[in-house]
Order: C-alpha cells, then sequence, then structure tokens
C-alpha cells in the first residue's frame, strides 16, 4: 500500500508539472537581420562627433571646427547670428571651419554661431544635423 501511494503521489506530480504553453511567434521572437559588406558586419548607423566649442588660435590645440565619425560630409555650412553664411564647403578632407570668413579669410569675432550640415552613412542614407558652437578667442 506504501508502494501503490508513492507512485499514485509520483504520477500525480508529474501530470501537473506538464503544462502546454502556447504562444504566438510575432510576440516572442526577435528577428535579427545583417548583411556582409566586405567580409564584415554593418548596419545603416553612423558615429558622429560634433564639438560645441574651439578656439582658433593657432596653437596646434582645437583649432578647427569639424564634425568626426564614419560618414561622408556632403554639405557643411556655418552662420553667425544673423543667418549670414560665413563659412561653407561640401568637401569631406577633414579640416573644417578654422573661425575665418570663407569668402574673404577675414578671421570672425568670438561668440556662438549655428551650423547645419548633411551628412551620408555608409550606405547612402541622407541625415541633416544642426546645432550652435561657441568661438573662443
Amino acid at each position: 500500500m506504501k508502494n501503490l501511494f508513492l507512485f499514485l503521489s509520483f504520477t500525480l506530480v508529474l501530470f501537473s508539472c506538464k503544462k502546454e504553453e502556447k504562444y504566438n511567434p510575432d510576440q516572442y521572437i526577435t528577428y535579427t537581420y545583417w548583411y556582409e559588406l566586405d567580409s564584415r558586419s554593418a548596419d545603416t548607423l553612423f558615429s558622429i562627433g560634433i564639438p560645441n566649442a574651439f578656439t582658433p588660435n593657432d596653437d596646434m590645440i582645437n583649432d578647427y571646427f569639424n564634425p568626426k565619425g564614419y560618414f561622408i560630409l556632403t554639405d557643411f555650412h556655418i552662420y553667425n547670428r544673423f543667418h549670414q553664411v560665413v563659412f561653407q564647403t561640401s568637401v569631406n578632407d577633414g579640416t573644417g571651419w578654422d573661425g575665418r570668413r570663407s569668402s574673404s579669410r577675414e578671421t570672425v569675432q568670438a561668440g556662438v554661431y549655428s551650423y547645419d550640415l548633411k551628412i551620408h552613412d555608409i550606405n547612402g542614407a541622407e541625415y541633416a544635423l544642426s546645432g550652435s558652437v561657441i568661438l573662443y578667442k
């Protein structure tokens, strides 16, 4: 009788633990897509760093305002407080703005300047960014 009791108890425990769970795969599965470019994984994100201040005083430290990262620069404008263009380029040479007007090469005053830039990521997607930068002297 003792063995029968143990058998029934064990069977009851097994049946109570066995539950069939149903779920919707669209709710619980995460799909990840990758593509290969030159044997390296890549995606559409880009990396960019834009300083908020610079000091164009020819001391070789922080003399240029230029965005840095993994992208292609296609359009870069700097505006004064009256929204007049003081610098513009579409050259992606990494030099940036040296605190001079692009037309006359005249040095501009210290202050806050705004910028607009257009960049492309490695897949060709275009991004437009804008902000402000402080020019210290």
